[in-house]
């Protein structure tokens, strides 16, 4: 039995000996197992590279059509002024002021708007006044605080208009001219 130990002893150390020599032989590194078939082609073969969406050819097109030209700040002025004295205009006929106030320069109860802005005004007290904005606007809503002469104080107050309102009936008014000669 002991000539047998001796044998497996043997045996052991020449493998344990063949092992290290085919260690050292690969540079200390062990041995690696084999990859299966599988994974030898995902290694030799290059990764396939994601396609990138490809461009649609070029169709041929018509040039783009020129922005549309604003028009001049004045006639965007002007365009904004034509509507407030149309606005001024018809608030002169639903309130009723064409009933007293021409708009052609004839006589009628309360002076006439032809003419009137930049005139100068002789007022009831002697005094006269430019009809400026501040001074139709007055008019307008406390009309008795400067009576025109040769007309009776009998206008009502139009303090229920609005801001807006007001101006276009000033614009109305100043549309109709002046000369800046005597009203």
């Amino acid at each position: 039995m002991r000539t047998r130990r001796i044998a497996l002893y043997g045996a052991a150390l020449l493998l344990i000996a063949g092992v290290g020599i085919g260690l050292a032989g690969c540079g200390g590194q062990q041995a690696q197992k084999p990859e299966p078939e599988e994974e030898k082609a995902a290694v030799t073969q290059p990764q396939a590279q994601p396609e990138e969406p490809q461009q649609p050819e070029a169709q041929p097109t018509e040039p783009p059509e020129p922005p549309q030209e604003e028009p001049p700040k004045d006639e965007q002025d002007e365009d904004a002024q034509q509507a407030l004295i149309e606005k001024g205009k018809q608030l002169a006929q639903s309130y009723g002021c064409l009933s007293c106030h021409t708009i052609d320069g004839s006589p009628s109860v309360g002076p006439t708007w032809k003419g009137l802005y930049g005139a100068e005004v002789e007022l009831e007290d002697g005094t006269t006044v430019v009809a400026d904005e501040a001074y139709i606007r007055e008019s307008i809503v406390d009309p008795n605080a400067k009576v025109h002469k040769g007309y009776p104080p009998i206008m009502p107050p139009y303090t229920q208009l609005s801001e807006d309102e007001l101006n276009a009936l000033v614009e109305y008014i100043k549309s109709l001219g002046g000369n800046g000669g005597k009203h």
